[in-house]
């Protein structure tokens, strides 16, 4: 494999580790609230979260590679949602969202990093660029819900 392809393999891999971590977040996200809404909501992104998944998975295997999850991208985990951890102490919708909030504003300033570190192929940019686009939208549909839940 040529230079580029590693490159693009590598961003592709720490990208895919950190929706990896999302999916998780929202996940454990859905076991500890008791509001239907919420845990449907967290459903649904946690859904998102796999296609993208997927999506970046059928991206390396285009570049003729493979997912990895070994050495340092596994230690770049820490960056996305580990903090959902330390919130589940007080179980509360609130903290719960804003915590999603957080970890959707870090997942957009990822993406945005990457896409601006490395000129990928238009098709690899596209896809980037879509779920940055899908992250958006989930971040202000979050802040929403946070917003109508204080506000109840």
């Amino acid at each position: 494999m040529n230079t580029k392809s590693k490159q693009i393999a590598e961003s592709l891999n720490s990208i895919l580790v950190k929706n990896i971590d999302a999916q998780n977040g929202f996940q454990r996200a859905i076991d500890h609230t008791e509001n239907e809404l919420l845990k449907a909501y967290f459903k649904s992104l946690a859904q998102g979260r796999k296609t993208f998944i997927e999506e970046l998975k059928d991206e390396l295997t285009y570049y003729g590679e493979s997912y990895e999850f070994s050495g340092t991208i596994s230690e770049d985990i820490h960056l996305g949602w580990v903090d959902f951890k330390l919130l589940f102490t007080s179980n509360t919708d609130e903290a719960m969202l804003k915590e999603a909030i957080r970890g959707e504003e870090t997942s957009l300033q990822e993406y945005k990093n990457i896409l601006k570190s490395e000129k990928f192929p238009e098709r690899t940019e596209t896809l980037l660029q879509n779920q940055l686009d899908r992250i958006q939208t989930n971040l202000v549909q979050t802040q929403e819900i946070k917003n109508s839940i204080i506000s109840s």
